[in-house]
């Protein structure tokens, strides 16, 4: 994956800022070896978790070992960091396990919309080529059980339409002299 198409899927992900920062911030051979890769993405960010959490924990040692608070006071600020490190890493999972859905969604849909694009592409042209292009689309959309396809004008001579589902197709002026459509649902 290059460079410019992986900054173009940062931007779905919720951390929009810190991509636009590092964009526009000089830092060179740095930022390029570390979006060279989205495992490389997948650790930056919890590594600057680690680090917030290192910061915490010196602050909290060293201010316990100067006997800044008592030990009420910082008992019950370790139950809260307890209790925030948890909702966070609840929180952060829930989150990308909802965005993963989300983006694999998004490009279920992106595909449909791919394969509707190529059979307008392909209407109207009378080869063999095209014939074959727009069974392989009209699978490919029946595994995702798009069964709607616009089919109007379209050059179907001598297709496979086997085992097929056309129920809700619009095939008026469709070319389907010599298809085969064995098992196929047209009603």
């Amino acid at each position: 994956m290059s460079t410019k198409k992986h900054i173009v899927a940062l931007k779905r992900k919720p951390f929009r800022n810190i991509v636009n920062y590092l964009r526009k911030n000089p830092l060179g051979n740095l930022r390029s070896k570390l979006f060279s890769s989205s495992i490389a993405l997948t650790i930056f960010i919890p590594l600057i978790a680690f680090v917030l959490l290192a910061i915490f924990i010196v602050l909290i040692t060293i201010t316990r070992t100067s006997h800044g608070y008592n030990k009420s006071f910082l008992d019950a600020i370790l139950v809260e960091a307890h209790g925030i490190l948890l909702d966070l890493l609840i929180v952060g999972i829930l989150i990308l396990y909802l965005s993963k859905i989300i983006e694999k969604k998004i490009d279920i849909n992106q595909s449909i919309e791919r394969y509707k694009d190529e059979i307008d592409d392909l209407r109207r042209w009378k080869s063999d080529e095209a014939v074959f292009k727009i069974v392989g689309n009209i699978k490919r959309l029946n595994k995702h059980n798009i069964t709607a396809i616009d089919l109007r004008h379209c050059y179907l001579r001598n297709a496979k339409l086997c085992n097929l589902n056309l129920r809700e197709s619009k095939l008026r002026y469709a070319d389907l002299k010599g298809a085969i459509l064995d098992r196929a649902n047209l009603h």
